[in-house]
């Protein structure tokens, strides 16, 4: 087996390391948040669709904890008078 750059064994000649580093969720995810990105989202969506990635990871770890943080960016969002149709 090879080492790549950072010093990782990996079968790197036929590719297989790649093939399981796309298959990883992390991946796949960032891959889908790099799609959205290149629709020029607004700030707002970017915020929500932060939101999502988290709730997807289980980051406020309960519904409850997940709808006030959405509750948080809609009054960040009118706080800050940022127009939903605003583009970044």
């Amino acid at each position: 087996m090879a080492r790549d750059e950072s010093g990782l064994e990996a079968e790197v000649a036929d590719g297989t390391y790649e093939g399981r580093i796309r298959s990883r969720k992390s991946y796949q995810t960032f891959g889908k948040m790099l799609g959205f990105l290149e629709t020029n989202p607004t700030h707002e969506e970017i915020l929500y669709k932060v939101c999502e990635l988290m709730d997807e990871y289980r980051a406020f770890r309960s519904a409850q904890a997940s709808g006030y943080a959405r509750e948080s960016i809609g009054l960040l969002v009118r706080e800050r008078g940022t127009p939903s149709g605003e583009r970044t």
